[in-house]
């Protein structure tokens, strides 16, 4: 009769010991994954200003009249984006996250400008959403225009 006793707690104690192991080895896990979540929308977000503004330089530099279609991947956390222009420089601002809100700032030298206005002193909205996105970068009269296609 003491051995099945002695048994029930020894399977208790090995039940105890997996679940000491198993529940904060979870924990780790999903605290690490949702950090990865965070810093793969944060480099996307980035890769998706620059290329932006990198086509627009290229643009400009080559002169009126030269365009390029670019595929974007925007994730889903993207509130809005933004172009607002200064005498000097042009920002594109990339307004992303869930909760608590982040901008990525991106300055370009050359004039940028939204599909019906170059006019961005308060802000011009680019109309992009989650994921595929082509947009068309045009450089007419001196501007880029950020236009998106079908």
């Amino acid at each position: 009769m003491r051995q099945k006793g002695q048994s029930s707690v020894e399977y208790l104690f090995v039940v105890a010991l997996a679940l000491m192991i198993i529940v904060p080895g979870s924990m780790i896990f999903y605290s690490y994954s949702n950090n990865s979540k965070d810093a793969l929308v944060h480099s996307q977000v980035f890769k998706v200003g620059n290329t932006l503004v990198d086509t627009a330089l290229k643009l400009y530099s080559i002169g009126d009249g030269s365009w390029e279609t670019i595929e974007l991947s925007l994730p889903e956390q993207i509130d809005s984006i933004y172009v607002y222009n200064t005498t000097a420089y042009s920002e594109l601002v990339v307004t992303y996250g869930k909760g608590a809100l982040s901008d990525g700032v991106f300055f370009s030298e050359v004039q940028l400008c939204n599909e019906t206005s170059c006019n961005c002193t308060t802000g011009c909205v680019i109309e992009l959403y989650e994921g595929i996105n082509n947009v068309r970068v045009l450089s007419e009269e001196g501007k880029v225009y950020i236009r998106v296609v079908g």
